[in-house]
């Protein structure tokens, strides 16, 4: 039987957390400077988004979502330009 792709997240996500811990430098420089706990709760509610938009399809609910995720990267320090990468690298 296939899995759903957010079946598939959901089995994978603490494996994508250690993985976006590790690599925080490039993700976001800003990244570099947290400690991992706080790093590790701020991916668990990314993910938690992209999963219940895997599960309903409803974008509306997770572009708000990235809004605010941008708006908040940019006044901690994060420049614009930095911004497109993290993403990809997080939907990677």
């Amino acid at each position: 039987m296939r899995r759903s792709p957010a079946e598939i997240l959901a089995s994978i996500r603490p494996e994508v957390i250690d993985q976006l811990v590790g690599s925080r430098g490039t993700v976001d420089h800003v990244y570099h400077e947290m400690e991992d706990e706080e790093l590790r709760s701020l991916f668990e509610v990314l993910l938690g988004k992209l999963h219940t938009y895997l599960l309903d399809r409803d974008p509306r609910g997770f572009r708000s979502y990235v809004r605010r995720w941008v708006a908040l990267r940019v006044g901690a320090g994060s420049r614009h330009e930095n911004l497109i990468p993290a993403l990809v690298s997080v939907g990677d």
